[in-house]
């Protein structure tokens, strides 16, 4: 790692609050030879605005900020850039063209595996708080035929999709216009086009927002304010092969006091990137973090 890349201040880290299986640390998954991290701030990427998503893109990283003081319902306060890594180095940061439609306000994206496929959320316009999907295809290196994935209507707000490794399991957060409480986590199954989605079944959604969800195989892993643990917004991961659903707190190696918006761990199973607000609470931003041994144990 080079570290005049980054800035070489450590997360906060304290134990956890609560012993329940929503926020616990331990368990099958959870590689407790992990026994250190290293989590630093992004510096060649930090700047004053604030960042809000991040997936992975050809060999690097496509993310989303919004700029300081901006609103993100306007299409000229959120940005895209790509920018490239090699074993912790990252390039300077480019703009990414997501070719959008004029009257669309896209706010986070993602992409299939062999990346010819990209799912957007955009705000519902004129709402400033309610998200929709759509999907794009590329075409001669565009991004093209913008169409909202239709099952994504029947909801008050649907956004943040992940697709599996297969590309036939789509993860993402909504909420109906019936319901009492917050985000949940939904799935929804390919065949012939996007079908009905349902809420993840077990111990996944909460009574408070289950949100923004990320993949390492058959481990998914998103954020929940409302299940205990370090801080305001914790990162809970759960085995989806599990029957039961269980899911489990990544624990004081990865969550702090603060907020905890999206965690993504890469193939290589030990390094990844933090979204959080801890070194500023008036901003999130981008971190990276290597582990000792395998985060998910084989």
């Amino acid at each position: 790692m080079n570290s005049s890349l980054f800035a070489q201040a450590k997360i906060s880290n304290k134990s956890m609050n609560s012993e329940t299986s929503k926020s616990k640390s331990a368990s099958k998954l959870y590689e407790r030879g992990s026994k250190s991290v290293d989590v630093t701030v992004l510096s060649q990427l930090s700047s004053n605005n604030s960042k809000f998503y991040i997936t992975p893109y050809n060999k690097g990283y496509v993310y989303s900020e919004i700029k300081k003081g901006g609103n993100i319902a306007k299409s000229n306060d959120v940005n895209f850039y790509y920018v490239a890594e090699s074993n912790g180095r990252f390039d300077k940061p480019q703009a990414f063209n997501l070719n959008t439609p004029t009257d669309l306000i896209p706010v986070a994206v993602s992409f299939n595996a062999d990346e010819t496929s990209m799912f957007i959320t955009c705000l519902q316009k004129p709402s400033t708080s309610n998200y929709t999907i759509y999907q794009a295809k590329k075409t001669n290196g565009i991004w093209s035929d913008w169409k909202e994935v239709a099952m994504a209507r029947k909801f008050e707000s649907a956004g943040f999709p992940v697709v599996n490794e297969s590309g036939t399991m789509l993860y993402f957060t909504a909420k109906t216009k019936a319901s009492t409480k917050g985000y949940d986590i939904y799935s929804s199954k390919l065949n012939n086009g996007w079908q009905d989605a349902v809420p993840m079944i077990g111990d996944i959604n909460s009574m408070g927002d289950d949100m923004y969800p990320t993949l390492f195989k058959d481990v998914l892993f998103y954020s929940s304010n409302d299940k205990g643990g370090e801080g305001k917004s914790d990162i809970i991961f759960i085995d989806l092969k599990d029957k039961a659903k269980i899911c489990y707190n990544a624990g004081s190696i990865i969550n702090t006091e603060a907020n905890e918006q999206l965690m993504l761990l890469n193939k290589d199973n030990r390094t990844g990137i933090l979204i959080n607000d801890s070194n500023d609470s008036s901003k999130l931003e981008l971190f990276h973090f290597k582990v000792e041994g395998d985060y998910i144990s084989k």
